[in-house]
């Protein structure tokens, strides 16, 4: 026998689990398989895989998946001066590669070091306090517009 109040009550519990797509592509990766599956493992367990295309590749070999979408990256930033300082020759490339391939992207740099969106030729439109530990950190906001310093 039909009962049209309980199929009305599953029918609307079942829109209430429906997980839309966001409108924006979502690009994961590292060159660290390690990281690669943890990362899938923390997707899958917020129930989120389906939404997030996640790489093991260096940064510098991803390529966006579609026009436009959210890219975060937490790129190495060294705590030593001598790292530091081979670092800051990276990252000139880092800002012309974003450039290059993720313009009409946003693109989070998560960083210890301040100083990686001047170095970069970047200008964040947020900057974000947070910690990796007791390391005083930044997430950094970039809308990326080809050949420009933004």
């Amino acid at each position: 026998m039909h009962d049209p109040a309980l199929w009305a009550r599953l029918k609307a519990q079942a829109r209430a689990q429906i997980k839309n797509r966001p409108s924006e592509n979502i690009a994961a990766g590292d060159n660290d398989r390690a990281m690669t599956r943890a990362a899938l493992t923390n997707a899958r367990a917020a129930e989120a895989d389906m939404f997030i295309d996640i790489v093991t590749c260096d940064a510098q070999d991803a390529r966006p998946n579609g026009g436009g979408g959210i890219m975060l990256s937490n790129p190495p930033y060294g705590v030593r001066l001598a790292e530091i300082q081979s670092l800051h020759a990276l990252y000139p490339q880092l800002g012309s590669w974003l450039k290059q391939h993720y313009a009409g992207w946003l693109v989070g740099m998560f960083t210890g070091d301040r100083d990686m969106p001047k170095i970069m030729r970047l200008t964040p439109k947020r900057k974000i306090p947070l910690y990796n530990g007791k390391l005083d950190c930044r997430l950094f906001l970039l809308d990326m517009v080809a050949g420009s310093n933004r």
